[in-house]
């Protein structure tokens, strides 16, 4: 979390299990925001290096695990009153995120937890998000700003990961 140390409204406790728990109460608003961040981006992929695999792993967490199907995780938090689930990759972490209402908090919590840990990669599934992600693809080369700083990072970072864009080249 990228916060003041000083922020004495943060509480942070580690689990037992090493797992970080960074909390914030503000008791005006009756939603609770969600933020798992696993220690992973595109500058961990090491020998798949610019093949976009975090990026892929990002997309497939929520296509169903034993207890849940694909379309249970956003009708959960819609239920829920809360904004679709989401996430992110970059170069360091990936974050899944969402805001429900306080009261379902147990059952977002379930719902984030069962997919880290319990997500199944379904092979059909996979070659559609395989296909979702070639769209994304494309659409970055549409957007002149990515193609910029896809050409300025290359340059830049000649021999860095940086390099590599996180999403990953479509030839790999």
């Amino acid at each position: 979390v990228y916060a003041d140390n000083n922020d004495t409204t943060l509480k942070r406790v580690v689990l037992d299990n090493g797992m970080i728990v960074i909390l914030k109460e503000k008791h005006d608003v009756p939603m609770v925001t969600m933020q798992m961040w696993v220690k992973a981006g595109s500058l961990t992929e090491g020998k798949y290096m610019g093949s976009g695999l975090s990026h892929y792993i990002e997309h497939m967490l929520f296509k169903g695990t034993k207890k849940r199907k694909s379309d249970d995780f956003p009708n959960d938090i819609r239920k829920a009153g809360g904004s679709d689930l989401n996430a992110y990759t970059s170069y360091d972490r990936t974050v899944y995120h969402y805001t429900i209402r306080k009261k379902y908090f147990d059952l977002g919590l379930d719902a984030i937890a069962d997919a880290i840990q319990n997500s199944i990669f379904d092979q059909k599934m996979a070659e559609e998000e395989s296909e979702v992600i070639l769209k994304e693809m494309n659409m970055r080369e549409d957007d002149p700003d990515s193609v910029l700083w896809q050409l300025y990072t290359e340059t830049v970072y000649n021999t860095h990961p940086y390099r590599h864009p996180i999403i990953g080249y479509k030839s790999i």
